[in-house]
């Protein structure tokens, strides 16, 4: 019997695993909507973090007005270049169809 013994490294289950998917919907649904929950709740966090950090970014970055006022046409720039590349590529090769 001693041989048939998992290592303790193992993962060990029981019956109280928590499932998720398809079947975890059919046999709980109220752990399905624990698990949105969690998520969303982690999804607000990170999107506020994002944002505070983005806020504290914008204020450093208006402090050197000269710079900020060139970094924005630069990047404004560079994404109407970008853009219209992409609008000439895809008109070239409706041509070619």
């Amino acid at each position: 019997m001693e041989a048939e013994r998992l290592p303790k490294s193992a993962p060990q289950f029981d019956d109280h695993t928590t499932r998720i998917g398809p079947a975890a919907a059919e046999s709980d649904p109220g752990s399905m909507r624990e698990i949105a929950a969690a998520i969303l709740r982690s999804a607000q966090r990170h999107w506020m973090l994002f944002w505070q950090y983005f806020a504290q970014y914008a204020k450093v970055q208006v402090g050197y007005r000269g710079d900020f006022l060139i970094s924005l046409f630069t990047s404004f720039a560079a994404t109407v270049f970008a853009l219209g590349f992409v609008i000439v590529l895809f008109q070239k090769n409706q041509l070619r169809d």
